[in-house]
């Protein structure tokens, strides 16, 4: 695309200004230096106050008539000016004020401020017919190459490009930084412009759109009122607001054609994937080479460890907007996933009615996986502080191995999001924090005590009788009597030392520390449930 440099010609420095008819016989007497400074408009005062009715990048016309006799606003009347960041000042003298003065000659030396004079046949009328007849033909030359622009980039998207393609052509017609989120699909694209490499070199793309998110006015995309996401320019160039203003409108219509066409594209795999994983967890396997080798057709490697993750709006959630909702959990899922993409861990997010899943998957031994596990809820507490207009609750399951460990990652995520739920708890909770609560919220209470024994004591009963027998009737004896060793000895007819022995192997097989009051109170509700549940 042809479209570098797209607004240059309207930026029209005040040097070539100087160059119409009505300016001959004028001389540039100071501030030579600003003469690119480029004229965004004309304006004509001579009121006292004149600070409050000039703009950035006017070019000002005046006789000085209403300060001519206050010295003090004479002298400031230039660096005023300068800090209002006019494109220069064109002073008629000798009518109200003898001369411009060499203060003022000065002063606009040092702001680089153009100060000219203007011949006294000069007609204001006439300086402002031709300056506002040149601003006007290039206003409408702009407002022509700008729907031009926009019919080509019609033509590229029709033709096939992507969203990526689509922000480097609006990046290069407005020589800023571009910011696409797409909403619908769940995708960002960023297109950095050469001055912002530098400030943003380094940083991930996911803390980089968040940054430019934060400090760029957002355009919504929005068509027939669908909402499609929004558009960020940075840093563009300045003096253009009232034409990006236009641009951006007419873009906020058409870009909105790729996000639709890609998720037209997407649509039916999306669906198919999200029927395929209902169907893993909500359906029994009955042939598993089948799922296999549909998970593969997925990008999924089902023999590999899974973890799934349940999201929920809590009731009565204060969320800014729907629109800044589904904008800041864009970003949040995009940089979760691009920072899980690091670890090997792929991540695809799909819909449940009024739950978002996301399905963790790696290949099995993935020690980044593990670790993932074991932190999943810091690692999503870190990306909700960055995303305040995100409010939701969750609750996710720890990792498994295989289709059954998927189910029952699954099962663990909606345990842990319920009580999430119960507790008002935002943000996310994970199956290792409930503890016991979740023999009270299992749907299948015999299901989730027997998972308990097999976590707490499941390792002592697996060991052959005699030595399962005597590590648990040590261990029920430590209960009886309070941790006092010399009376577990006693009762046991035990040597004091094979009991401290005995207790080091239950720790040692169980991973569970007697001396930790958490792991204490676990092991005396797996061992009093044993009991209940075997009759002993």
């Amino acid at each position: 695309m042809q479209s570098a440099n797209l607004f240059s010609s309207f930026h029209i420095p005040l040097r070539e200004i100087l160059e119409l008819r009505v300016f001959a016989g004028s001389k540039v007497l100071g501030g030579g230096a600003g003469l690119d400074r480029f004229v965004a408009g004309i304006n004509l005062t001579d009121t006292p106050d004149y600070y409050n009715w000039i703009n950035e990048n006017e070019l000002l016309v005046t006789t000085c008539f209403a300060i001519s006799g206050d010295p003090s606003a004479l002298l400031t009347f230039i660096p005023t000016l300068a800090q209002k960041g006019l494109a220069g000042v064109c002073v008629k003298p000798r009518r109200f004020i003898p001369a411009l003065t060499p203060e003022m000659i000065r002063c606009a030396e040092e702001w680089s401020l153009p100060l000219v004079e203007l011949p006294d046949s000069v007609r204001f009328a006439d300086v402002i017919k031709e300056v506002s007849d040149m601003l006007i033909e290039r206003q409408t030359e702009l407002i022509r190459r700008m729907q031009s622009f926009n019919d080509m980039l019609l033509s590229m998207i029709l033709e096939g490009a992507d969203l990526d393609a689509v922000a480097r052509g609006v990046a290069e017609l407005t020589e800023g930084t571009v910011l696409i989120v797409d909403s619908t699909n769940g995708r960002t694209s960023l297109c950095l412009s050469p001055a912002d490499e530098a400030g943003f070199s380094g940083m991930p793309k996911a803390e980089a759109c968040r940054a430019i998110s934060e400090v760029a006015q957002p355009q919504p995309l929005e068509v027939d009122g669908h909402h499609f996401g929004y558009l960020y320019v940075y840093g563009a160039q300045s003096g253009m607001e009232a034409f990006h203003v236009e641009m951006l409108r007419q873009l906020s219509k058409t870009i909105p054609l790729e996000i639709a066409r890609e998720r037209s594209l997407r649509a039916t795999e999306d669906v198919h994937f999200r029927d395929f994983l209902m169907h893993l967890i909500g359906d029994k396997i009955l042939d598993e080479r089948r799922e296999l080798a549909r998970a593969k057709r997925f990008g999924v490697d089902l023999n590999g460890a899974h973890l799934i993750v349940r999201f929920a709006q809590p009731n009565g959630a204060r969320q800014e907007s729907a629109n800044v909702f589904a904008l800041q959990r864009t970003l949040l899922f995009g940089e979760a996933q691009s920072a899980l993409a690091q670890m090997g861990v792929g991540c695809r997010a799909v819909r449940d009615e009024e739950q978002f899943i996301l399905h963790l998957n790696a290949p099995a031994g993935n020690a980044g996986f593990v670790e993932l596990g074991a932190s999943i809820s810091k690692f999503f507490e870190s990306l909700f502080v960055k995303y305040p207009g995100v409010e939701l609750l969750g609750g996710c399951g720890r990792a498994f191995t295989g289709a059954a460990g998927l189910l029952k990652s699954d099962r663990e995520a909606q345990t842990a999001l319920r009580v999430a739920g119960n507790l008002k708890r935002r943000g996310l909770m994970s199956f290792d924090e409930i503890g016991l609560l979740r023999l009270a919220y299992a749907d299948e209470p015999e299901l989730a005590i027997q998972s308990f024994l097999d976590e707490t004591i499941g390792a002592l009963l697996n060991l052959h009788k005699p030595r399962s027998a005597e590590l648990l009737a040590t261990l029920e004896s430590y209960f009886e009597h309070y941790g006092n060793l010399k009376r577990v000895s006693e009762s046991t007819f035990t040597h004091y030392n094979t009991v401290v022995y005995r207790l080091k192997s239950i720790r040692d097989i169980t991973g569970l520390d007697l001396h930790v009051p958490e792991d204490r109170f676990r092991l005396e509700i797996a061992l009093n449930l044993h009991r209940l549940l075997s009759g002993a």
